[in-house]
Formats: structure tokens, C-alpha cells, sequence
């Protein structure tokens, strides 16, 4: 399996995305499930994700069924800001959960259609905890300036399940820090709130939203 690199982006972006996608099995333990089940749902294909190696920026759109997935790295800044234990994310790592945010976006898409009300919930729980606290949420990515309130908790349900995707454990690790008051201060300080006795509750609606999705 070849090594995705920023150069690989540059050089070949369609070369790229197939290498990403066909290397989802072995870079993430749920990635691959994930692609198929939004894949089912009609929400995107391989012609449909477009890589731009010029930005990090990705977005998605259901309707359209299409990613635009930016392969830039992320700066060592940024990668404190948005990847959690980020010294052990590789680049590959990194384009990997960009992707899995991505497909959480569409994989909320198909399962609001399916009428899931373990996803309703989720959703519910991600933007109840921004009300409760002054729009600090439970991703950095979601705390962006650029996203309106009905964006961000949006924002902070694809990042779980871009965590739990890429290894179920990545994001235990993720909840057990939130979980604790002591974070405050970091996770306060990019956007992130913390949520002291509820970190087991959430992973295990987290989990519970995933597998009923990506288990036929």
C-alpha cells in the first residue's frame, strides 16, 4: 500500500484518493464500514471525492453526494489545536480522520433519512452540551468562528465519529480527558468543553449511533 504524503496529492490527486479509500481497512478499524454504509445510502462514490492538496479545508454535501477533501498538512499549531494525542497521528492518520469527519457528515445525512433516533440523540446531546456551555463544544473544529450554531454541534457529532471510526479506543482515550475537570483550562482554550461523569455515557451513545449504521 503506497504512502499517502502531500507530495502524492500535489502530483496526483485522483491517485490519492483511491489509495485513501482503498487503504481505509488498514489505516482505521471501522473507516472502511463507515465508506461502505455511505456508499449504501447512495451519498457518495470514489468519482465523488475530490482531493485539493492546496488546503487542509474539507467540506461535504449530501445532496450533491460529493467531499472535497483538502490534503494540506495541517501546521504543528494547528495540529495541537485539532488532533488529540497529536504526536501520535502520522499524515496519514491525519487525512484519515479528515475523511472519516467527512463521511460523518453524510453517515448523519442517511441515518436522519433513516429516521434513527439514537443519531437524534446524538445530535441532541452535541448541541446540548454547547448551550450549557457558552458554545464550547466537543471538537476544536467545531468551535471554528466561521460555523453559525446550527453548524457546530453538526461539527462536533462528524468529529466522534470520525474518532471512533479510526479506532474506537482513540476516542475512549479522547472522552476519558474530557471527562475530567482538570482539562478545563487546555480544552477550554480550543473550544472544547469538558463534561465531568458523562465521558462513558457519551462514547457509549457514540458507539451505539455507529454500529447501528455501519452493521447490516
Amino acid at each position: 500500500m503506497p504512502s499517502l504524503s502531500p507530495e502524492l496529492a500535489q502530483q496526483n490527486p485522483e491517485r490519492f484518493g483511491f489509495e485513501l479509500i482503498g487503504g481505509l481497512k488498514d489505516r482505521s478499524v471501522y473507516g472502511s464500514h463507515l465508506w461502505d454504509a455511505v456508499v449504501s445510502a447512495n451519498l457518495i462514490n470514489e468519482d465523488s471525492l475530490h482531493v485539493d492538496s492546496k488546503t487542509w479545508g474539507s467540506r461535504s454535501n449530501a445532496q450533491r453526494g460529493e467531499i472535497h477533501l483538502g490534503a494540506g498538512a495541517f501546521s504543528e499549531q494547528q495540529r495541537e489545536q485539532f488532533i488529540f494525542n497529536q504526536a501520535d497521528i502520522s499524515y496519514e492518520d491525519e487525512v484519515t480522520l479528515r475523511l472519516l469527519h467527512e463521511l460523518g457528515h453524510l453517515f448523519e445525512a442517511g441515518r436522519i433519512t433513516a429516521d434513527s433516533e439514537l443519531m437524534q440523540d446524538l445530535l441532541r446531546t452535541t448541541r446540548a452540551v454547547r448551550s450549557v456551555n457558552q458554545n464550547l463544544g466537543l471538537s476544536a473544529i467545531g468551535s471554528l468562528s466561521f460555523y453559525g450554531a446550527d453548524m457546530k454541534f453538526r461539527e462536533d457529532a462528524a468529529e466522534l465519529t470520525s474518532m471512533y471510526t479510526f479506532d474506537p479506543s482513540y476516542l475512549k482515550n479522547f472522552l476519558g480527558y474530557v471527562n475530567k475537570a482538570e482539562s478545563t483550562p487546555l480544552l477550554n482554550s480550543v473550544g472544547i468543553a469538558t463534561i465531568p461523569g458523562h465521558g462513558d455515557e457519551l462514547f457509549k451513545l457514540v458507539e451505539n449511533t455507529i454500529q447501528e449504521g455501519i452493521v447490516s
